[in-house]
């Protein structure tokens, strides 16, 4: 656990070694905030035992089916359309179609303009052959027609994405839901090398952030009681180079020079 909870205001002073397993409160005696934490921590404590007996770190609990995909196809759009700035999360998901080749794809997952690389889609073609390099594609959910233009100078190149379902995650002693995610391994190739897990992050949320954790007793939020913070933890489906070295990193998979090689299961 990166964040230390041994300090103000939780003073969160649980230590296995004291042999303590059980808080016994007493009537009328005050409960202390360290003790409801420190409770917390206990439990936590007990579950996380058990939790390394019967997997192994990044082990799927429940759901989380992953999905490999190394023949896909990226394509670099123009940043404008038509006058306005063009949006590649109106993509997702919907089919595109090419004006000119008539080609059919769709959209797996859409990359935002970095400073490095151009707005791209990366697509699974279901009908046709090839986009032309510089013609007009176009996607159609609701009334709603969203269109955008395939850049001249090299636009398309082979991709590879990993994809998770939603799932629960045993991750650092601790079972974690996770949302279904999917990355691109490789935005413009599908021959690389790359391993694939969760990024975790842990935060403590409190009612300044959410005003959620604000009390209800009365129906609404009370900004008068804040209430207790929220310890969160949250799981990113990342890829990164071999040679990259993140501590708050799980892997859960590995490709090698575009295969799958690894691929972590239930212990």
């Amino acid at each position: 656990m990166a964040i230390n909870f041994n300090i103000n205001p939780y003073y969160d002073d649980f230590d296995e070694d004291s042999g303590f397993h059980r808080i016994l409160f007493r009537p009328g005696y005050a409960v202390q905030a360290r003790e409801l934490t420190q409770l917390q921590t206990q439990l936590q404590n007990q579950i996380e035992k058990f939790g390394d007996h019967i997997f192994v770190n990044g082990s799927v609990v429940l759901g989380g089916a992953r999905t490999f995909q190394n023949d896909l196809l990226s394509i670099k759009l123009n940043t404008n359309f038509g006058g306005a700035t063009v949006n590649p999360s109106n993509f997702n998901n919907l089919t595109i179609v090419g004006a000119t080749s008539g080609t059919k794809a769709i959209v797996k997952k859409s990359y935002s303009l970095t400073e490095t690389d151009p707005i791209t889609l990366i697509v699974k073609i279901t009908a046709g052959n090839v986009f032309t390099a510089g013609e007009t594609i176009s996607a159609t959910s609701g009334l709603s027609t969203f269109s955008a233009s395939i850049q001249t100078l090299s636009p398309f190149n082979s991709a590879m994405i990993f994809s998770i379902d939603e799932g629960v995650f045993f991750i650092d002693g601790k079972f974690i839901h996770s949302t279904a995610q999917s990355v691109a391994v490789d935005k413009y190739s599908n021959s690389s090398s790359k391993n694939i897990g969760f990024s975790v992050t842990e935060s403590v949320i409190t009612s300044d952030d959410e005003d959620s954790l604000l009390d209800r007793a009365q129906g609404s939020p009370n900004f008068a009681a804040p209430g207790a913070d929220r310890y969160a933890v949250t799981l990113t489906l990342t890829a990164k180079d071999f040679a990259t070295v993140d501590d708050n990193f799980i892997e859960l998979a590995r490709v090698s020079s575009g295969e799958l090689v690894l691929n972590k299961v239930k212990k």
